[in-house]
């Protein structure tokens, strides 16, 4: 295998992903991944919002133990009406919106 030479690092160790408000260097394009209604989570009220994590993905969640839980609609199987429940996953959330 050929060793190659350029102007930026091949290889990166660790999770190079920038947190919200750091606009430099490697993730340039981080914030064309979110909405464009997005904003800090550090802003964000305690009821239950859509939130992004560092990689973009959305999910609805809401802040319980000091951490954002993941919900997801469990429509109920006789009537259909939505039911809220948590799944069991917590978000490494960095951005929320209201829709």
């Amino acid at each position: 295998m050929p060793i190659k030479f350029g102007d930026r690092n091949y290889l990166q160790y660790g999770d190079n992903v920038p947190r919200m408000g750091d606009q430099s260097g490697i993730g340039a394009d981080f914030y064309r991944k979110l909405s464009p209604i997005a904003r800090p989570i550090a802003t964000a009220p305690s009821a239950t919002v859509k939130v992004f994590d560092r990689h973009g993905k959305s999910a609805w969640a809401h802040y319980r133990r000091d951490t954002w839980r993941e919900l997801k609609n469990y429509p109920d199987f006789k009537t259909g009406a939505p039911m809220w429940r948590e799944t069991g996953f917590s978000i490494d959330a960095v951005a929320w919106s209201s829709a």
